[in-house]
């Protein structure tokens, strides 16, 4: 009974150390990760550059990630594409009438 006790302890330790060593540099690397974008495009594009997207999927999620990249500055979004006309409507409404729309995502990629 004792023996597999200690195996048990021994077990959990072990786990409980091998995430530890995992969680330490995750932390780290959150610190750092904050500004990272940013900073990168700064050095690297300076802040006259404009970063050009397009979505492919305007629906719920598609919008809000493109909603929240759009809130960076110098960031445009040039191409919308959905298999929904609704969709494509909504995107010229909110984003305006200079968008590229189209249901076939090919067509962005070709752009």
């Amino acid at each position: 009974m004792k023996e597999n006790t200690n195996r048990r302890i021994f077990i959990k330790r072990l786990g409980l150390a091998g995430s530890s060593l995992l969680a330490v540099p995750a932390m780290g690397f959150a610190e750092e990760s904050k500004n990272f974008t940013y900073l990168k495009r700064k050095e690297i594009l300076g802040l006259e550059h404009t970063v050009i997207i397009a979505l492919i999927g305007a629906g719920g999620m598609g919008t809000q990630d493109a909603i929240t990249c759009l809130k960076h500055q110098g960031t445009k979004l040039v191409a919308v594409c959905d298999l929904y006309k609704g969709r494509l409507k909504e995107a010229k409404e909110r984003w305006g009438d200079h968008l590229f729309l189209t249901r076939d995502y090919k067509e962005v990629l070709k752009k």
